[in-house]
């Protein structure tokens, strides 16, 4: 139970950081464009 909520937990964190880094990424690609 402790592996999978850690496991869980750290999917969603790396979910939201990678869709974070996407909107970043595309903020920064229409200002240099």
């Amino acid at each position: 139970m402790n592996m999978a909520n850690r496991c869980s937990i750290y999917g969603y964190i790396s979910y939201f950081y990678i869709f974070f880094g996407k909107m970043i990424y595309m903020k920064y690609n229409i200002i240099y464009i």
